[in-house]
């Protein structure tokens, strides 16, 4: 299945009327069968899932790790002359390190429920998520080239 939002969106749900939002997403979702009664339809589902990504802008979809199994990152600061360690470790590959899971679509919190995890709420409706994209209104696509003036 494939699902859209554009942002803002048109509050009208008519046919005939066009979306001229700045933002929008694109989903591509898989219904698996394991789940007998999920807890929101496929269309609500799958419009929450590309408002989130609207709004969040995450990177990556990854592979869902569920809260309690998740090993904490610590941050940590350092100064210039620290950013190497003894065994030539980098201090700001740490950094580096919680910056990339908040880019993760499924550990993201769910920007309409923050109770709970966009991995949380698919795996609960039973849907898997295989890739989107986000975009913007006037945002050069990477391998465009751009127009000569």
């Amino acid at each position: 299945m494939l699902a859209s939002y554009i942002h803002p969106s048109n509050s009208s749900k008519s046919q005939k009327s066009i979306l001229l939002g700045k933002y929008g997403s694109i989903v591509e979702m898989k219904k698996n069968n394991k789940v007998e009664k999920p807890v929101m339809s496929l269309n609500d589902l799958s419009s929450h899932i590309c408002q989130h990504i609207v709004g969040m802008n995450p990177k990556t979809a990854c592979e869902y790790i569920p809260r309690e199994n998740k090993k904490p990152v610590e941050e940590k600061r350092f100064d210039e002359e620290d950013i190497f360690n003894e065994d030539g470790s980098s201090e700001a590959a740490v950094q580096m390190q919680v910056e990339v899971e908040e880019d993760k679509l499924l550990n993201q919190e769910f920007l309409l429920d923050t109770t709970m995890t966009v991995g949380e709420l698919v795996l609960i409706n039973g849907v898997e998520i295989l890739q989107f994209r986000r975009f913007a209104c006037g945002e050069e696509v990477e391998g465009e080239a751009k127009a000569e003036q």
